[in-house]
């Protein structure tokens, strides 16, 4: 990185008079009391490398600042300014709740430590760890321990990413399914804090890469801000690194095509430097503020969601009557109390009272709070002043995509369609009652969706990004369609048509049969551009389905079957499922039935939102480079789409069922490639209907 990068460093301006060889050193490790050995300089007249360490007997004592340090169930306040608070020491009794305290930890490091322990108390801080501090920091030993941990899947533990000179590796986590989690790395020489961090990180929260062909690399570059990883589209922000060799060195080829970097002075070095083939580093740099708003334009109060963390993973499933819920009101001080209140059944134990502050974004904690909740009554909020009160409606975005119904806000209340939608302004204003079922789906899904794909700080990058360059950052997404019965597959091919999602190609392979060249098919296929071949009815269908996927370009790829119903936001929420939980493997599952025979849908017990080993086969979608690198599909008569949910389970993968609105299973009398009774599908379901039920697929409410 350029020297101009390497001493730029706001952060540490109050420590300036002292930011120079030993005595900057020792200072810091004494006045933050961090767990660090510095790995140069020493004591003056004092042997070795290691500086003593200072026991905290009283964190409370006087002199001694904490970082506004959390209270029970209250989630702390970000800090504005890192000179305003001494950070506290980060320990397993103690560990560090909010980004604010992580990114505070990490700037008062000394430039190279021999060991650097952090404890976290949620797991998604790692991501916050993993950006690239400045200047930057060197570590020989890292040691991450997360205090409340728990499996995605049981019997799953996630893999390392690339740990460059990787010395040891150890990896502690509970028997159970969760509990208390602790990896340690050592390397030869010092490493890169954020690139130890990015290797360790996938063992503690489920990361993947964005797999596709053509992606501009993007890059958190220097200064970014938390409100950076808004606008990934993986969980785990990049760094724009150097050149691994010489022998490689590339005239005119930046380290990333796009960067994120936290100072219009940067960006402006960057296009110089772009000009230079020998000096370019960010091709096309973007300024982002603390609030996540692209460019130097002033955009007041415009939310940026995190769709890492505000999304609905975990959320209250529609079967299960609601624990509790919360009441909205204003706290004394403007921030926002949550105050629960009893829901079923009534004897539950309520939890305490949540106090979140209006001047942060949702951190993991309060979403953790929230998300088991059905609804939160806004109906006792009331306005403050503009400032306070246009943060608050920041806020209650974020919660709206954590999938609990927000309702009932006062129409005093400023929270203007003209800046957060007509569609999510209509919804908080509007009352709910307490409801279990589809109705509470349809309401659950609208709020959440409209709230992660409005704001999703990731498709606001893409649309920068594309404006600016022509870079497509979003996926391309190939449904894949095989038929035996053309006839039957006109209806898919016009819901394929109709889907709101931009970038989508549709792949036929007709199997045991010519392919027709008029009548409804052939109009449906022209109508919707797709790419049709036959296929001899001696073909196996999972090689009909490999040939299709050959001729296929997409990113994504999606299997469809040709007797189900599909909505038009179907694609739209598979990838957005796919960039929110960054699973190998995204679906929907058959919690919708319909038995074309006997004209009844019924809707079944199926846990969705959530890490699963089993998704639907016409609803389920992964990656390109995943489909190759287990082998693609096999060639089987049937249960093909189970030979690849075991291919990605056993390389290690993780599969996730989002919602399942917008699918629905059909039942009918010809033969099916999954085999499985009647009588046995029926089973678990809690609502049904004596008709085909079209507000499942149109998502429509009376």
């Amino acid at each position: 990185m350029p020297d101009r990068f390497r001493t730029a460093n706001g952060a540490l301006d109050i420590l300036a008079p002292i930011a120079d060889g030993a005595l900057f050193r020792e200072r810091m490790v004494q006045y933050l009391n961090f767990d660090v050995i510095v790995a140069a300089g020493r004591r003056p007249g004092q042997p070795g490398g290691r500086l003593p360490r200072r026991r905290r007997r009283n964190p409370g004592a006087p002199g001694e600042c904490p970082v506004n340090r959390p209270v029970l169930l209250r989630e702390s306040k970000a800090m504005s300014d890192t000179n305003s608070a001494t950070p506290r020491r980060p320990s397993r009794r103690h560990p560090l709740e909010t980004a604010a305290e992580v990114c505070a930890f990490v700037a008062a490091l000394p430039a190279e430590s021999r060991r650097v322990t952090v404890h976290l108390r949620y797991p998604e801080l790692v991501r916050v760890l993993a950006l690239p501090p400045t200047p930057e920091k060197r570590v020989r030993r890292l040691t991450i321990a997360v205090t409340v941990w728990r499996r995605p899947l049981e019997r799953r533990a996630g893999r390392p990413g690339p740990l460059a000179s990787l010395r040891s590796l150890a990896v502690r986590l509970p028997q159970s399914r969760s509990g208390r989690a602790r990896v340690s790395a050592s390397f030869n020489g010092t490493t890169l804090l954020s690139l130890a961090v990015a290797g360790l990180a996938p063992i503690l929260i489920v990361a993947r890469d964005l797999d596709g062909a053509g992606f501009p690399k993007i890059a958190v570059g220097d200064s970014a801000p938390v409100a950076a990883l808004a606008l990934l589209p993986t969980a785990l922000p990049h760094r724009a690194q150097s050149v691994p060799s010489h022998h490689v060195d590339g005239v005119g080829l930046a380290r990333a095509e796009l960067g994120i970097v936290g100072r219009p002075e940067f960006v402006d070095e960057y296009r110089e430097m772009a000009e230079d083939p020998k000096r370019i580093w960010i091709r096309h740099p973007f300024f982002v503020n603390l609030d996540g708003a692209i460019g130097t334009a002033p955009v007041r109060h415009r939310p940026v969601i995190d769709i890492h963390l505000h999304n609905p993973i975990g959320r209250l499933q529609s079967y299960h009557r609601a624990p509790y819920h919360f009441a909205a009101l204003r706290a004394p001080d403007g921030d926002l109390l949550l105050s629960a209140r009893n829901g079923w059944p009534r004897d539950r134990v309520m939890p305490d009272d949540l106090v979140v502050p209006v001047g942060a974004p949702l951190g993991p904690g309060a979403v953790r709070r929230i998300r088991p909740a059905e609804h939160i009554d806004l109906s006792g909020l009331t306005g403050v002043d503009s400032d306070s009160d246009a943060k608050l409606a920041l806020r209650l975005v974020e919660i709206a995509a954590t999938g609990v119904i927000l309702h009932s806000l006062p129409p005093a209340f400023p929270f203007h369609s003209a800046g957060f939608g007509e569609v999510l302004t209509t919804l908080l204003r509007s009352p709910h009652t307490p409801v279990v079922g589809l109705a509470r789906e349809l309401r659950v899904v609208k709020q959440s969706r409209e709230a992660m794909r409005r704001f999703g700080g990731v498709f606001s990058f893409a649309a920068a990004a594309s404006a600016e360059t022509g870079f497509r950052t979003l996926p391309k997404v190939s449904v894949i369609l095989s038929s035996k019965r053309p006839e039957r597959a006109v209806n898919v091919l016009r819901a394929m048509g109709s889907q709101t999602y931009p970038h989508v190609e549709v792949v036929v392979g007709v199997h045991g049969g010519p392919v027709p060249k008029s009548g409804a098919f052939a109009d449906a296929s022209k109508q919707v551009g797709a790419l049709v071949a036959g296929n001899p009815a001696e073909t196996l269908f999972g090689e009909v389905l490999a040939d299709s996927v050959r001729r296929s370009s997409g990113d994504l790829l999606v299997k469809v079957d040709d007797d189900d119903f599909y909505g038009p936001e179907f694609i739209w929420d598979l990838v957005l499922a796919y960039l929110y939980s960054s699973a190998d493997v995204v679906g929907k599952t058959t919690e919708y039935l319909y038995y074309e025979g006997v004209n009844q849908t019924v809707h079944r017990r199926f846990g969705i939102e959530n890490y699963h080993t089993q998704v639907a086969g016409g609803a389920m979608m992964l990656s390109r480079a995943a489909l190759d690198s287990i082998g693609g599909w096999r060639p089987t008569p049937n249960s093909t789409d189970r030979s690849v949910l075991w291919g990605i389970m056993n390389s290690g993968g993780i599969g996730y069922r989002t919602q399942s609105l917008g699918y629905v299973y059909v039942r009918h009398n010809e033969s099916h490639t999954w085999a499985q009774q009647d009588s046995q599908l029926v089973r678990g379901s809690f609502e049904q209907w004596p008709r085909f039920v079209d507000e499942i697929v149109t998502e429509e409410t009376a």
